[in-house]
């Protein structure tokens, strides 16, 4: 099924959140999750194995710390072993945006250049891998931009059921209070 781009970002926020991130980090999640989708790439599928991964680093830590820190940035960065590494590739063509330049993340075998406009990448990405990013890289077939994402049904149920999580459970006391149709539902 197709969803909006909006869909997919609103449902990335509340998944998010769903498996245990602060809402300013889900926020981070959402822009990842609809950058990735944007550029014909699966954010949702991504999102989907880092929330089911557990423990280990964070690419959208990572990322955010990354991008706010991208003046700093020498030549490269040696970020570890991350869970997920296609969450970081938003941000780091976030951060090439703010060079003006080009940056290529490398994770295993796996190279994506971009410089915040267009992005090429090599391959697939692993699920978990060690994580360099260096500066330079050239682009020569940039993957196509879309305005629609078309996420495995299974994966959607998957985000869907963390970002039920979020939600209040329903009580004698919340349909007192006014939440839902009261105690008289008779539609």
């Amino acid at each position: 099924m197709s969803h909006s781009l909006g869909e997919v970002e609103a449902l990335a926020r509340k998944a998010a959140r769903g498996g245990g991130y602060s809402w300013g980090m889900a926020e981070e999640a959402g822009f990842a999750v609809r950058w990735l989708c944007a550029h014909g790439l699966d954010g949702c599928g991504a999102l989907a194995l880092l929330l089911d991964s557990g423990a280990g680093a964070c690419p959208l830590a990572a990322g955010t710390g990354f991008a706010d820190d991208v003046a700093r940035f020498a030549q490269a960065a040696e970020l570890g072993e991350l869970n997920a590494p296609l969450l970081l590739l938003p941000f780091v063509a976030q951060a090439a945006g703010r060079l003006g330049g080009t940056l290529t993340l490398t994770a295993a075998q796996v190279t994506a250049v971009t410089n915040g406009q267009h992005t090429e990448l090599s391959a697939p990405m692993p699920a978990r891998a060690a994580v360099t990013i260096t500066r330079g890289g050239r682009i020569k077939t940039p993957l196509p931009t879309t305005t629609r994402a078309t996420p495995d049904a299974s994966v959607w149920q998957k985000l869907t059921t963390y970002a039920a999580r979020t939600y209040a459970p329903e009580s004698e006391v919340s349909r007192l209070s006014g939440a839902g149709a009261g105690l008289t539902d008779n539609d």
